[in-house]
């Protein structure tokens, strides 16, 4: 199975390939804030994604993604695109890297609270330079859903094909009550087996600790979550859920949540759901 990260822009910022050879930018580097890659909003756990904004990153309109040419000794890479990122003192791994972001993933070791993330621009260079970002907060679980407009959540039917309004990009389709879909995460702990950063899984790993489920107002019942834990082929913070939509969900943008440790996803994520 191809990385995830390769196929997917909500996660990575696809972007053709772009030459490494570091030119300077003519901008002064700069960083705004550091978030939560899913929900961009506070809130970071070990492994999960999140997104450095700023100014300077690299030239302007520069954008690039990890590749799987890209990858190290089968890991995402902790220099790319001539960006290094500090996450409480170490080099964590990068999957992409515009002017104004970086998506990168946090160390699997427990975090501080507060930390704090450092971006150095051409490390190791003479024209190295670094600027950080403090305070980053920093939680035991960091649940978001990965969405394609802030609202709709990332997700497909069983057959991979993507479920979202069809009259928005990225023109899926509905979901439909009594369909086993697939929801993509961001934030949810330990798994079962554990994956260190920046690791691209190569087997079923269940979460460690159990997750509440709503569609709408239902609880869903074990039997209807199929699936709880990281997406397999994929970089070790991204998380999948293959759940079952009860029959009796209303057609609409169906509010959908997953609660873990007292942690909950964004409330105003939703799945497009539309009876046939």
């Amino acid at each position: 199975m191809k990385n995830r990260c390769i196929r997917f822009a909500w996660l990575c910022t696809l972007a053709a390939a772009g030459a490494q050879d570091c030119p300077v930018p003519q901008q002064t580097m700069t960083v705004s804030n550091v978030l939560n890659a899913a929900t961009f909003k506070p809130g970071i756990s070990s492994n999960a994604i999140f997104s450095i904004f700023g100014t300077g990153f690299a030239a302007r309109g520069f954008s690039r993604a990890v590749k799987e040419a890209d990858l190290v000794n089968g890991r995402f890479p902790t220099l790319f695109s001539c960006i290094a990122v500090e996450f409480d003192g170490e080099r964590v791994p990068i999957l992409a890297v515009t002017d104004v972001q970086i998506n990168a993933q946090a160390p699997s070791r427990p975090l501080p609270n507060p930390a704090r993330v450092t971006v150095i621009r051409n490390p190791g260079r003479p024209e190295e330079v670094r600027v950080s970002w403090q305070p980053v907060l920093t939680q035991p679980y960091a649940p978001g859903f990965f969405t394609f407009d802030g609202v709709s959540i990332a997700a497909q039917g069983i057959q991979y094909d993507l479920i979202s309004r069809p009259d928005r990009p990225p023109y899926g389709r509905y979901a439909r009550p009594g369909e086993i879909v697939v929801l993509y995460a961001n934030g949810f702990g330990p798994t079962d087996p554990p994956w260190q950063s920046g690791e691209i899984t190569d087997r079923i790993s269940w979460l460690r600790d159990s997750v509440t489920i709503r569609v709408g107002n239902v609880t869903l019942p074990p039997e209807d979550v199929y699936y709880a834990g990281l997406a397999w082929g994929s970089i070790s913070g991204l998380y999948q859920f293959n759940l079952r939509i009860p029959e009796e969900t209303p057609n609409g943008d169906i509010p959908v949540t997953i609660e873990i440790g007292g942690f909950r996803t964004q409330p105003e994520a939703v799945l497009p759901v539309m009876r046939n």
